[in-house]
């Protein structure tokens, strides 16, 4: 019964797969264990008629590979000529973008058992630029049989580099222009690295208003370019700068006017020098009339346009009269142990000149309070006009000075009352001072320090600290304790036992 079934079975797997070699059983086919058992019965091989679509009958014997294949041996049928099929050739752009050859892109048919496919990719040959790689096919099975065949792949680049110039920019002097640089433009390229040049073109326009264009080129290795230009704008608009040339009022008294006043100007684009003002014109009088002004006038264009004016005043004066010093108020210096001031500044006037700030001298010790805590020094102003009248002022400053240390009355150590009482918060004293007024003082919160050698003193250590104004400080330390228990007292315990003997006295 058994081998009716394969044979029945067999039959139809012949009429199914006859002009195939071999095919692959699946592992977990349903019919698998009948296909195993019928091996194990015919190991040699089961002879099984057929028939075709002509009714001819032949014989068909079907064999079990070791790789898991079925293979039908037909005696009747003349197996088809072996034939492969390989990719197609193909091109690309980069080296990079060539796939490595691989055996199962090919397809085989009509090669028996043992079939191997081998591949070998050759070196690329008249480089990246329209170069080629060769791939070599070879297929072989266990019948002898070989074919090969070959793949071509072209490598050429046709894609231009992309290359992005600096941004634009304006500058305001021919000069200020530098020599073009590759490294301020960037490029990319799909397979090589890039070749950047640049070239500057011709001024048009002129120095004062004019354009040039720099052209930037990247070129890659098969010769492909791509260009980018910048534009720079020439456009002086910067005023030239005249050297300032401060008001001032001519020596002595009574001085004749100059003729002229010199001074320097620079321009950004051009090489400046020196320049001269007009005479000068008239430009009134102070009120009282010492004063006599006349306004000097400097003006430069360069070679742009752009110009610029500057005007300085000069005064000359005529004076008979002292001038007058802003008297400084008395004063002490803040804080304690300040530094003397190295001067002291005020102002003056006068009836025919300007006046302005005044420095006094570095001063002079001018003596100390009763008690030494106040020093004094006197500073001195002086003033001399143009015309040789003067006037002095003096100030009188005071500092506190103080380099001795306040004092804490000390707080004797002590023990507090009862037993378990909290800690003060604080302690208090008093201070006093040499300068100062002295007064009331608290302690820290203080801090425990330590415990008597049975545990039941604790002390604490309260720190009193004192700065006076000047900076001069003390500290005073004293230590309370206290009795601290918090542990009951053991009585002896006495064992529970019953009296000796019958009706005893308790």
């Amino acid at each position: 019964m058994l081998k009716l079934l394969f044979t029945s079975y067999m039959r139809l797997l012949c009429r199914a797969y006859k002009n195939k070699e071999t095919w692959l059983l699946p592992k977990r086919h349903y019919h698998f264990r009948l296909i195993i058992v019928a091996v194990v019965l015919f190991t040699v091989g089961i002879p099984i008629e057929a028939s075709n679509s002509n009714g001819d009958h032949h014989l068909e014997k079907i064999l079990i590979s070791n790789n898991n294949h079925f293979r039908f041996e037909n005696n009747s049928v003349t197996q088809s000529d072996p034939e492969i099929t390989i990719p197609d050739d193909y091109t690309v752009h980069c080296l990079d973008d060539v796939l490595p050859c691989e055996a199962d892109d090919v397809v085989a048919l009509g090669f028996c058992d043992g079939l191997k496919v081998t591949c070998f990719q050759s070196e690329l040959y008249d480089g990246p630029c329209g170069g080629k790689l060769i791939n070599t096919y070879i297929v072989t099975d266990s019948c002898g049989n070989k074919l090969s065949g070959i793949q071509t792949i072209t490598v050429n680049d046709t894609i231009p580099p992309k290359i992005i110039a600096p941004k634009d920019i304006t500058i305001q002097c021919l000069e200020d222009l530098q020599d073009c640089l590759t490294s301020e433009a960037t490029a990319t390229d799909n397979c090589s690295e890039v070749e950047l040049s640049c070239i500057q073109g011709e001024l048009k326009g002129d120095e004062c208003k004019g354009i040039i264009i720099v052209t930037f080129t990247a070129t890659d290795a098969c010769g492909n370019t791509d260009s980018a230009t910048q534009t720079i704008t020439i456009n002086d608009t910067t005023e030239p700068e005249i050297e300032d040339v401060e008001d001032f009022q001519l020596e002595d008294c009574n001085t004749s006017w100059p003729e002229y006043l010199t001074t320097t100007w620079t321009d950004n684009c051009a090489e400046g020098g020196s320049l001269n003002s007009n005479a000068g014109v008239d430009d009134g009088t102070s009120e009282d009339g010492c004063i006599q002004y006349r306004l000097y006038t400097f003006t430069i264009t360069d070679s742009c346009g752009n110009s610029e004016t500057e005007t300085t005043r000069v005064a000359r004066e005529y004076d008979m009269t002292d001038p007058e010093i802003v008297a400084i108020t008395d004063y002490q210096l803040k804080g304690c142990n300040a530094e003397w001031p190295e001067y002291l500044t005020t102002s003056w006037t006068d009836n025919c000149t300007e006046g302005g700030n005044l420095n006094s001298n570095a001063g002079v010790d001018d003596g100390t309070s009763e008690d030494g805590c106040i020093q004094y020094r006197l500073y001195t102003f002086t003033i001399t006009d143009s015309c040789g009248n003067s006037d002095t002022e003096t100030t009188i400053v005071a500092r506190e000075y103080d380099m001795t240390d306040p004092e804490i009355v000390d707080l004797e150590d002590f023990q507090l009352e009862d037993c378990n009482t909290s800690w003060p918060e604080y302690l208090t004293t008093s201070w006093t001072d040499n300068c100062a007024e002295g007064g009331s003082l608290n302690s820290n919160a203080g801090v425990d320090d330590g415990t008597s050698e049975d545990g039941c003193i604790q002390y604490r250590l309260y720190t009193f600290t004192i700065t006076d104004s000047c900076g001069n400080s003390d500290t005073e330390t004293t230590r309370v304790a206290r009795e601290y228990d918090m542990t009951d007292p053991e009585i002896v315990a006495i064992t529970d036992y019953q009296l000796k003997g019958c009706n005893a006295e308790w």
